[in-house]
């Protein structure tokens, strides 16, 4: 296995992405176990080791915020359909949101992209369909920053007014993001910050980390 391999050439410190080693977990977690020295990336299920977290809730429930603080009352959710963790609680968080901003919670404000369906026009023209002539709304929350953008152009390519007519916000703070067509708002997942932790948690041995203030609005 990877964990022998580097066991064997002696390696000081590693660091693991999980959610790339599906259906894994007892027999990472035996074998990581006794290695103090992992550091884990995202979702966290072996307490043997240490991890720095994203917070990917807290940051839905902060686009919510900010855009409800705009006046913006009818909000959707653009994501994959997908089973990930991160997807399932960005879906979690913004249903959550929106009870607790008393907005609608209708399922048709949540689009999911087909799994076999890729992000081009024909996806692009129903969720413009569902979204703005459907459903009316005046917000969308993207998955990432790349949604944020193909949206924006397929609203501005309609005639919508972004972000008069309807508000947009990606995740992720990509740099592309200073150049499109209307300037993206968007999540800042400070990918340095939580670099920086990562490498203090291999060197040190820390305990358990979550990252703080891992989102920031632009």
């Amino acid at each position: 296995t990877y964990v022998h391999d580097f066991i064997a050439y002696q390696a000081e410190a590693m660091v693991v992405f999980p959610y790339y080693y599906p259906d894994k977990e007892v027999e990472l977690n035996s074998l990581l176990q006794r290695l103090e020295n992992a550091v884990f990336i995202g979702d966290f299920p072996f307490r043997s080791c240490s991890g720095v977290c994203r917070d990917i809730v807290d940051g839905v429930n902060q686009a919510f915020d900010y855009l409800v603080g705009r006046g913006r009352g009818r909000i959707a959710l653009l994501i994959n359909d997908s089973q990930r963790k991160g997807i399932l609680d960005r879906k979690r968080a913004f249903e959550n949101a929106s009870k607790r901003h008393g907005a609608e919670t209708n399922e048709r404000l949540i689009y999911r992209i087909p799994a076999d369906r890729a992000l081009g026009p024909q996806c692009m023209d129903a969720i413009f369909k569902r979204f703005v002539k459907d459903e009316n709304v005046d917000a969308v929350i993207t998955q990432n920053d790349f949604f944020a953008a193909e949206l924006i152009t397929k609203l501005l390519g309609e005639g919508v007014n972004v972000p008069k007519d309807v508000a947009v916000i990606g995740c992720d703070n990509q740099d592309f993001g200073k150049y499109t067509a209307v300037p993206l708002t968007t999540i800042d997942l400070l990918p340095q910050v939580q670099g920086e932790k990562i490498a203090d948690l291999a060197l040190a041995h820390d305990l358990f980390l979550v990252a703080d203030e891992a989102y920031h609005f632009f």
